[in-house]
């Protein structure tokens, strides 16, 4: 005897079919639920029984859009990138600030230094014009045990340190009164170049009454300029000779005064000296003595 063979020995019932349904509809909200509170802001979540979970839980499918609810922040890169220009510019500025500071005091202290070399012009502009010189009858050729022209005018040379320098002494009506006495009258002036302590070298100016000490240098003596570099003189006759030296109580120079002298006078730091010139022409000047 044949019996039949039933493929579905064990079916499911119906009631277990809806209980499946509704335990994975419920895992699924669980999920999405848990995916909700870890993402920044999604999307409200449908209701239970609402359109949204019905057609997710046909077809399988769910769709959410996410909203930041904090400003976008940076990255590790970015803000090493953000430094790195950062120091680019602040390297740059720092250099250009350094820059223009240095360039400030350089301007500075050429700005002292011209003034420095205006005043020793100025002031040996004035003496010159002031200039006092004996003419005959006044003077009269000396003898030869007689001193010397007291109001003589004589141009030459001294040494400081390794340098040789001009120097120039004559007799003036430009006295100053460093010491506050009120007396004044005919001074002595001297020019001329002194070795400092730094070794650099400063030009002075002596100024002293009769009667008239030999030229002697002295630290006393006020300075005009400092870091003298070169100081020359010229001195022109009315002829338009050019002489280096002069002295007006030798014969060489007819026991005249020159009518003009040039001044050069050369100073600064060795990078970039400041030079000065002036061409004095003399309000009074002796004209040659046979």
């Amino acid at each position: 005897m044949m019996h039949a063979v039933n493929r579905h020995s064990d079916p499911l019932d119906l009631n277990d079919i809806r209980r499946v349904k509704v335990e994975t509809r419920r895992y699924i909200k669980g999920l999405m639920r848990i995916f909700a509170s870890i993402a920044p802001s999604p999307c409200p979540l449908p209701q239970h029984g609402g359109e949204g979970w019905g057609e997710g839980a046909r077809t399988g499918k769910y769709h959410f859009e996410t909203v930041n609810k904090w400003p976008p922040g940076f990255t590790l890169l970015e803000i090493l990138i953000t430094l790195l220009i950062f120091s680019i510019v602040a390297s740059t500025l720092f250099v250009s600030f350094n820059t223009l500071l240095s360039t400030a005091g350089a301007i500075d202290t050429d700005a002292s230094e011209y003034e420095m070399g205006k005043n020793c012009l100025d002031r040996m502009l004035l003496d010159l014009t002031a200039i006092h010189v004996s003419r005959p009858p006044e003077y009269r050729v000396p003898d030869t045990d007689d001193p010397p022209d007291p109001f003589r005018f004589l141009g030459d040379f001294s040494q400081a340190g390794e340098s040789t320098f001009g120097r120039l002494r004559f007799a003036a009506l430009s006295h100053l009164p460093l010491d506050r006495r009120p007396d004044g009258g005919i001074a002595q002036i001297v020019y001329y170049v002194q070795e400092a302590e730094d070794r650099t070298y400063a030009l002075r100016r002596q100024d002293t009454l009769e009667p008239y000490p030999e030229v002697e240098e002295r630290a006393s003596d006020p300075i005009l300029c400092r870091k003298v570099r070169s100081l020359s003189f010229t001195y022109y006759t009315a002829e338009g000779e050019e002489f280096e030296s002069w002295d007006s109580d030798s014969k060489e120079y007819d026991r005249s005064t020159p009518v003009a002298v040039r001044i050069l006078l050369s100073f600064g730091q060795d990078s970039n000296p400041l030079t000065f010139g002036t061409m004095v022409q003399l309000p009074v000047y002796r004209e040659k003595v046979p």
